[in-house]
């Protein structure tokens, strides 16, 4: 039986801009823009677009219409040992899904809540304050998730989270059991719809007092001062790897369900920035609403961001904001909230579907039937969610995400990269260029990037030049010891040097996929494509093993929120599991996917008989010219 296949492109793309649009388009990004000086934000927000999420979206998709599976078949084909960077992600996946379900449960519990009248949320009763915004974050905190007193403390199970919980992963298995055939009928609904409820939203709340107020918050300060910051670089970077969702294996399981392999460009930036737009868009519908909010209380918004911060925006202020409403709150408040649950379960099981498809594609699971493996994956996602059930669950939930963006999922980015473009390719390169040169441009690079990540962790915050000036400065002797011990005689030398290994192959790869031949490349794809290698082989990797460096200082001398060492260590026991995934398979090197990788490289072969029996053929037309001319 065949792969399953997308039933048309657009399907593909709402797909995977469904997986992309999440929980964090809708309250992480709006919130990290306002707090890192409004408009700000954007800057290293659109800088990381074009860095490290087109290139590494680009990437993704173009491995997975190429080798055909996910990230660990993809990987594997590249070199058995390799497969640990699939698995590394496919666990990121997971570890995502066990606590995004439950977030989804809120919402559930939310838009149930949502035909009581009065809200529940617009009540004062529900906390000791002055104003029924105190009302809305007692009824988050201590109704809802009924929150412990501190991070450490467990003292009740919250039943109503757990079915919640219940009802979004048969949801979600419910989506996905039959492969994306169900999928594509799905995101024709799950994808426009949101969009629409927003407009309507945003339309409810632009014209009223305050919501220019609530837009100034948002984009309007510009404290160019809070560059300074190295925080503000990693959250952008963050927010892109984890809107976009590269690096968690989902868009390679998703473009590896499509056929054709042109496109893959116009996909690529479509995807990445519908996405984008829908994040700056979800910011002026919170935002607006939160202005009125704060007019309505007779307050400036900084007295209420305190109570708004982070998953507050969705859950304290919007909702506050709505009960304020006077026509029809419950009816905008359910909404709302089925906005965000249609929003969020896109996200969830594609993140499932990364699970599934490393499974699935190995020896053993294509073995087994789909539903099975899904469902497997759906129990076992539950099982380990639980914990974030209890009252102490959103400390949890808030350590491990922690950890995970900012030391693992910036990791496996960079691994990607280096698997791509050093590893991928290297005998080819060495029966280019030689043997000697090929290793001294290795050496160089990484004993570089070596040397900068030794001196941000060793030097003070105000010698960081130092370590951004030693990396480049050993890439370019690098590449000078590299052109000088070559052994290559032709005029393309420095050429062949530069994008030795996987970089110079996937230029021919993603050039090919679209063009069909070298020769009908345009100048201007020709040249975006060398950028991208050079981009993905010697500046993302380069800088997310930095950006890892740079947090790992700032939480040695400042721990995350304060939690204490026992907090802490959970999220560096998630860290370790995860790394230790990845140096298993390294060490160990067992292919558990030879018969997918035996289909890839059938048809690679087939590719390149047609292809000898094409240059044959000019050869014989060209021969045959020359004959008719000598006579």
């Amino acid at each position: 039986m065949g792969r399953d296949r997308w039933s048309s492109r657009t399907t593909f793309i709402l797909g995977a801009v469904g997986s992309a649009v999440g929980l964090g388009n809708l309250w992480r990004f709006p919130f990290l823009t306002y707090k890192y000086g409004g408009g700000t934000f954007l800057i290293p927000y659109i800088l990381a677009f074009f860095v490290f999420g087109v290139p590494l979206l680009f990437l993704e998709l173009t491995l997975g219409r190429t080798f055909q599976g996910g990230d660990p078949v993809c990987f594997s084909a590249m070199h058995p040992r390799l497969v640990g960077i699939g698995w590394m992600s496919a666990y990121g996946s997971f570890l995502v899904v066990t606590y995004y379900c439950v977030l989804i449960s809120w919402v559930v519990i939310y838009f149930v809540e949502s035909f009581q009248d009065p809200l529940p949320w617009d009540i004062l009763d529900n906390a000791n304050g002055s104003d029924k915004l105190d009302g809305a974050v007692g009824h988050f905190f201590t109704d809802i998730l009924k929150i412990s007193s501190g991070p450490e403390v467990q003292e009740t199970f919250n039943s109503n989270i757990v079915l919640g919980t219940i009802f979004v992963w048969i949801c979600t298995f419910l989506s996905i059991f039959k492969g994306v055939k169900v999928v594509s009928q799905v995101v024709k609904v799950s994808v426009p719809v949101p969009l629409i409820t927003l407009a309507v939203l945003l339309f409810n709340s632009i014209g009223k007092d305050g919501a220019s107020d609530g837009i100034e918050a948002y984009v309007g300060n510009w404290d160019l001062s809070a560059l300074n910051e190295p925080v503000i670089w990693q959250s952008a970077v963050g927010q892109i790897f984890f809107s976009i969702g590269v690096c968690f294996g989902v868009m390679t399981a998703y473009s590896s369900y499509m056929e054709s392999k042109k496109g893959l460009l116009l996909d690529s930036v479509l995807i990445a920035s519908i996405n984008s737009g829908i994040s700056i868009f979800a910011g002026f519908v919170v935002f607006t609403a939160v202005g009125v909010l704060a007019n309505d209380l007779g307050v400036p918004l900084t007295e209420i961001e305190g109570r708004i911060a982070g998953p507050g925006l969705v859950f304290i202020g919007y909702p506050a904001a709505l009960a304020q409403l006077d026509t029809a709150p419950q009816a905008f408040s359910a909404l709302f909230f089925v906005t965000i649950f249609f929003l969020a379960i896109d996200s969830a099981f594609s993140l499932v579907e990364s699970v599934v498809a490393a499974i699935y594609d190995t020896d053993l699971g294509r073995q087994a039937s789909r539903p099975k493996v899904v469902f497997g994956v759906c129990l076992l996602g539950f099982i380990f969610g639980i914990w974030y059930c209890l009252d102490n669950g959103l400390y949890m939930l808030d350590i491990v995400d922690y950890y995970l963006n900012n030391f693992i999922m910036l990791g496996v980015g960079a691994l990607e990269c280096i698997a791509s473009t050093w590893v991928y390719g290297y005998q080819d390169s060495v029966e280019t260029i030689g043997a000697k040169s090929v290793n001294m441009l290795n050496a160089f690079t990484f004993v570089g990037l070596l040397l900068a990540v030794i001196f941000i962790n060793a030097l003070p915050s105000n010698a960081v030049a130092v370590a951004f000036a030693t990396w480049p400065a050993f890439q370019v002797i690098g590449w000078v010891a590299g052109v000088m011990t070559s052994t290559s005689i032709a005029e393309s030398k420095v050429y062949d040097v530069v994008f030795s290994g996987g970089a110079g192959k996937f230029v021919e790869i993603m050039s090919v996929n679209e063009y069909d031949t070298l020769d009908n490349v345009p100048k201007a794809y020709n040249i975006f494509v060398h950028t991208w290698a050079l981009l993905i082989k010697y500046v993302v990797p380069g800088l997310l093993s930095i950006l890892m460096a740079t947090g790992a200082k700032s939480n040695r001398e400042s721990p995350y929120e304060g939690y204490s060492g026992g907090m802490q260590n959970i999220g560096w026991v998630e860290v370790i599991i995860a790394w230790l995934i990845f140096a298993g398979f390294l060490v160990i090197g067992v292919d558990v996917y030879t018969e997918k990788n035996a289909e890839y490289r059938k048809d690679a072969e087939a590719v390149k008989t047609f292809d000898d029996e094409e240059k044959d053929a000019k050869v014989t037309d060209v021969e045959a010219v020359e004959a008719e001319t000598s006579i």
